[in-house]
């Protein structure tokens, strides 16, 4: 038994004990009521049944009323006989007070409804468009707008969208089994909708015989879209509320679906921008960083192949090494530059495993070779340092990164010195130079990409290597930062989480 059922057996079981209670009263008191009294009396369960239940409950109420108040009040008592003409008019104004209260009654009842409704649909519009302002994806945007729309209107919704080909397609629908979804005479239907920028479906003057209603999302001249209900199974009057409906939800969809395409166009704009910049920075790189050693390799290649003059064995190694410290130089940029682009690629992933720190600060000070032969190198590590599970690679360049930056910063022959230690943040290395300080104003932009500082008498950089760094500490989790030394000089410094390092019989 419903919820509605167990209210209207409630609704006529307190009719009759009303009735019963006037009858009993009224004729166990009866010299305190007159007759008029009685008849005003048995207004009340006429009244109820009005206000409590249908209207054909409410005649029968007041027929009921009309047989007990001539049965047991109105002489000859206990026939259905009126000795007074009068009476007939008691009679009439129980039937007219029971029909009139009923149809107030109804009338209150079905604006309730349609208050109720509207409330309804109001709330479910908002709390539609609070839904979309957090959206950013087309995908996910089309799934709220149809699962809103499906649940306002009690109705299977669909959205047809162009895709990143151009190509109109269904993006979403409330039901993927749906006749909107499968049937392709349906999607044909939204297609004339997309191309010609009008409404179609049931009614409407096109395509009436469509099992949906189909209203084009138009902002401006654009047509971005279509959304659509299944409108096959309603009456006239519920079509042409559903169709209200739809059109209110399509105006909120249009809204939302342009500032979508409109952020997505603007991160477009951005990104051609960013490539832009990056291609700037390329040929800058190449003018910059890779004439200076590929000049000076062409210019040892050259005097060593193409010369008369006889040159010794230590003038040969000489311009050997001039080769070597030319290539390593180009190598660490081209190194960068890959870097960079595979930390901006969507397919990037991690390859950590647990590594020493102290083992990745020995193979990045390795690859500078002689590089560091005439410059101080101081290293402290301290003991007991828990293992990192790093990306060995990646945190070696970034360690080469921070040398190399130090090289190029710093006087010839200063020192460098690297030191790793256990901080409530985790391992934290840093590395140190003797170089001019960095203007505080300076120290947060130093990480930024393709940021220079030029500083006189040093070596020009491409302004990656330091954004590099902080990419790669960023997606382990850790931080990174430039600090200023007491003593003069600069130094940077990450820090690496430490993760607990399960027991190999849990991680078989």
């Amino acid at each position: 038994m419903t919820v509605e059922q167990r209210r209207r057996i409630i609704d006529y079981l307190v009719i009759l004990a009303l009735l019963a209670v006037v009858t009993i009263v009224c004729k166990t008191t009866g010299k305190f009521f007159n007759i008029t009294d009685v008849a005003m009396l048995y207004l009340l369960p006429i009244i109820y049944a009005g206000a409590r239940t249908d209207i054909w409950s409410s005649v029968a109420t007041a027929i009921a009323g009309v047989l007990l108040f001539d049965l047991f009040f109105v002489p000859p008592l206990y026939t259905i006989t009126v000795s007074d003409a009068h009476y007939i008019v008691t009679f009439v104004i129980f039937l007219l007070v029971g029909i009139t209260t009923s149809v107030i009654s109804d009338r209150l009842k079905n604006k309730t409804k349609e208050t109720e409704a509207a409330l309804g649909q109001t709330r479910a519009m908002y709390d539609l468009s609070t839904e979309l302002t957090a959206v950013s994806s087309v995908r996910e945007l089309s799934r709220i707008i149809v699962s809103g729309v499906a649940d306002a209107t009690g109705s299977d919704a669909a959205l047809y969208l162009p895709d990143r080909s151009n190509v109109f397609t269904l993006m979403a629908a409330s039901n993927p089994e749906g006749r909107l979804a499968t049937d392709r005479n349906e999607g044909g239907v939204a297609g004339w909708v997309f191309e010609y920028g009008q409404e179609a479906g049931p009614g409407t003057d096109t395509l009436p015989g469509a099992r949906g209603l189909y209203v084009p999302l138009k902002w401006e001249d654009e047509i971005l879209g279509v959304l659509g209900i299944d409108v096959s199974e309603e009456t006239n009057s519920d079509l042409a509320r559903k169709k209200v409906l739809l059109l209110a939800f399509a105006g909120l969809a249009t809204l939302a679906l342009n500032k979508v395409l409109l952020s997505a166009a603007t991160q477009h704009v951005k990104n051609l921008e960013a490539s832009d910049k990056l291609r700037g920075a390329l040929f800058d790189s190449m003018s910059h960083e890779l004439r200076t050693p590929l000049a000076s390799i062409i210019g040892a290649v050259t005097s060593l192949t193409g010369s008369e003059v006889a040159y010794t064995d230590e003038q040969k190694i000489e311009l050997l090494d001039t080769i070597n410290k030319g290539a390593a130089r180009m190598d660490r940029l081209v190194r960068n530059l890959l870097d960079m682009a595979r930390l901006e690629s969507d397919s990037f992933k991690l390859k950590t495993e647990w590594c020493d720190i102290q083992d990745v600060i020995g193979v990045a000070l390795a690859a500078f070779g002689e590089e560091l032969e005439n410059r101080p190198t101081v290293v402290n590590v301290e003991e007991d340092l828990p293992l990192l599970k790093i990306d060995f690679e990646l945190i070696v360049q970034v360690l080469v990164n921070l040398v190399d930056n130090a090289l190029k910063y710093s006087p010839p022959g200063s020192k460098i010195e690297t030191t790793a230690r256990h901080e409530s943040a985790g391992v934290v290395v840093s590395v140190e130079d003797q170089g001019p300080k960095i203007p505080n104003e300076e120290l947060n932009r130093v990480f930024d990409k393709f940021y220079r500082i030029e500083i006189p008498g040093t070596a020009a950089g491409s302004g990656l290597g330091l954004s590099i760094c902080k990419s790669i500490i960023d997606v382990h989790g850790g931080s990174i930062w430039a600090e200023t030394r007491p003593g003069g000089g600069n130094r940077f410094v990450f820090s690496l989480p430490v993760v607990e390092r399960k027991p190999e019989s849990e991680t078989r």
